[in-house]
């Protein structure tokens, strides 16, 4: 059986501020649960992590949560590489993380990163996920409703999309029983002693306001080819370019090699 470890997180509610878990990580969460069971799902978190959110996590049936420290300034993806290097149960293992951060400005680059410190394939929009064999067969979001599937039959780090079709359970008793394992913190290495030696002590999380409604883009509007004929010569009476319909060939390319003079394209 494969073994499938999750990574979580928390995010502010956009309104109140409160932590809570972050919906892409918990549909990562039921998707796991759903396919191998509690015994083959490891849950992991980097950083500081919310009592509350953690047993919101615990209550969709996991048996326990890992939060692994971080020190000032160290970065989450080598702590979860590492951690996750450290405990391979098999060749079958899988990695699920959320598509990205669902507060401020996120990038959705972890997945990606992670990938490559452990040096495996790394899929995104993953909607699907069905065991054939010993390999797996992953049904991957396009655009515009399109759909692809991929065979599947090693080591990979899967970014599951949130509207994967998954049930998400809430049991109180799974809340309450489930464990939170806090780390130590590690003793660092003498290399990050001395790159640490000149930086500023600074928190490893920050959590940055941003604005509630971010600018909509307006699509730009369908016009005819006669508008945007009389957009390039201009309306205003400043006429941008110069349609000749009448006058001998000479006189056409004499006019377009004025043209491409005054536009500097021609150098004689």
């Amino acid at each position: 059986m494969s073994f499938i470890t999750v990574l979580v997180g928390q995010r502010p509610h956009p309104v109140s501020g409160r932590l809570g878990p972050a919906q892409g990580d918990a549909v990562a969460l039921g998707l796991a649960l759903s396919l191998v069971g509690p015994k083959n799902v490891r849950v992991l978190s980097a950083g500081a992590l919310d009592d509350t959110v953690a047993r919101a996590y615990l209550a969709q049936g996991a048996d326990a949560i890992e939060v692994l420290p971080l020190r000032a300034g160290e970065d989450a993806t080598v702590v979860l590489a590492r951690a996750i290097a450290d405990r391979q149960a098999g060749p079958q293992d899988l990695v699920f993380t959320g598509l990205r951060a669902e507060g401020g400005l996120a990038q959705g680059t972890l997945p990606y990163a992670l990938a490559r410190h452990l040096r495996y394939p790394v899929m995104t929009d993953v909607v699907g996920l069905q065991a054939e064999g010993v390999a797996w067969r992953l049904t991957q979001a396009l655009p515009k409703g399109a759909r692809r599937q991929w065979q599947l039959a090693e080591p990979a780090v899967l970014a599951i999309h949130p509207a994967t079709p998954v049930t998400l359970r809430h049991a109180y008793a799974a809340q309450l029983s489930g464990q939170v394992l806090h780390h130590p913190v590690s003793a660092p290495a003498a290399s990050d002693l001395q790159a640490a030696a000149g930086a500023l002590t600074e928190p490893a999380w920050r959590f940055v306001p941003t604005a509630r409604r971010l600018a909509v883009l307006e699509a730009k509007r369908a016009q005819s080819g006669h508008s945007r004929m009389l957009g390039a010569i201009g309306s205003d009476g400043a006429a941008k370019a110069v349609v000749l319909q009448s006058g001998s060939a000479r006189d056409k390319a004499q006019a377009i090699f004025e043209y491409l003079q005054s536009h500097a394209l021609v150098n004689f």
